[in-house]
């Protein structure tokens, strides 16, 4: 499943961020913004500031999935080359 299948199926949307062009997004605009300008402050080229972004996306996939895992909306349905394959919960 892709990544966007996840966000369209799987987490719920009060858990997403709604960007208009882009609709929902893991990450607000706010919190992109102050990736950043951080990483500028850290003087890290544009291209890690990105990998920054994209790894922040992945963190916070995780904890979503995590919350929803463990209030039941979503399961682990099984696994496949060690990663978890996601199916609706019972909540």
């Amino acid at each position: 499943m892709e990544k966007k299948d996840v966000l369209n199926k799987m987490i719920p949307a009060d858990d997403l961020h709604w960007v208009a062009d882009e609709g929902f997004v893991l990450l607000s605009l706010e919190e992109v913004e102050e990736i950043i300008q951080t990483g500028k402050a850290q003087d890290m080229s544009e291209d890690d500031i990105i990998k920054t972004v994209r790894w922040c996306e992945s963190i916070r996939t995780g904890q979503v999935l995590w919350k929803n895992i463990l209030t039941g909306g979503i399961r682990i349905h099984h696994f496949e080359n060690d990663e978890p394959i996601f199916t609706k919960g019972v909540a």
